[in-house]
């Protein structure tokens, strides 16, 4: 799997605070049944590469401007509410892995913020990442059948049909166009069959 650099909190307490116990919205809220909308972003400064990679990552509405391609320093600019939104989605995610032992990514309408984001940690030396904007490029025909939980819906196991292997494109926190590529450990995976 390609992927961007881990996910580093913003410095001076971005998103509340550190300590606030983040609370899953559960089974019923309507936040969770609203279409999210796309995270949008600006690229400035890069050179072109850089700029079109944001630019093109914009699926669903989302994307940059292009960048400006003059070869500066290369920065993005979140739209209003995604840093603090962002770092209130990871927060939650660590709480509940810090609680439970186990989760491998929350969405953002699940904390309330409804955008297009995950937080994902899949552990390992990768650790946690945010995928802006993500959108199911291509899965293989090949499922497979497991029992599920969600963090909307803990008290509850469902059994799911998915696909053995998907692909992924998103952005990544530094703005710029990523592609997973992988198989149960991205798709889903664990619990009985």
């Amino acid at each position: 799997m390609e992927a961007g650099p881990s996910y580093v909190p913003p410095k001076g307490g971005a998103g509340g605070d550190e300590d606030e116990e983040v609370e899953f919205r559960l089974m019923g809220d309507p936040v969770l049944r609203q279409a999210a909308a796309p995270v949008a972003f600006t690229v400035v400064g890069g050179d072109d590469d850089d700029a079109a990679a944001a630019g093109d990552a914009g699926a669903g509405g989302g994307g940059g401007d292009g960048g400006t391609g003059d070869g500066g320093e290369r920065r993005v600019e979140w739209s209003e509410g995604v840093v603090e939104g962002r770092a209130r989605l990871h927060r939650a995610l660590a709480q509940f892995r810090a609680k439970f032992g186990f989760g491998r990514g929350t969405a953002a309408p699940q904390v309330g913020w409804s955008a297009r984001a995950i937080a994902v940690n899949l552990g390992g030396a990768r650790g946690a990442f945010t995928m802006h904007n993500p959108e199911v490029t291509w899965r293989s025909e090949e499922t497979f059948t497991l029992w599920d939980d969600c963090m909307s819906f803990p008290d509850l196991l469902v059994k799911v049909r998915r696909a053995a292997s998907i692909s992924v494109a998103y952005v990544d926190d530094d703005g710029r166009r990523r592609v997973a590529v992988g198989g149960r450990d991205v798709a889903g995976g664990g619990g009985p069959p």
